[in-house]
């Protein structure tokens, strides 16, 4: 689903952003 996979992307987008240590 495209919503779903959105969300999951937001959702990663979050985390990412929260964790800057992978960069």
């Amino acid at each position: 689903e495209e919503r779903l996979r959105r969300l999951k992307h937001r959702i990663k987008a979050c985390f990412d952003s929260s964790r800057p240590d992978h960069q």
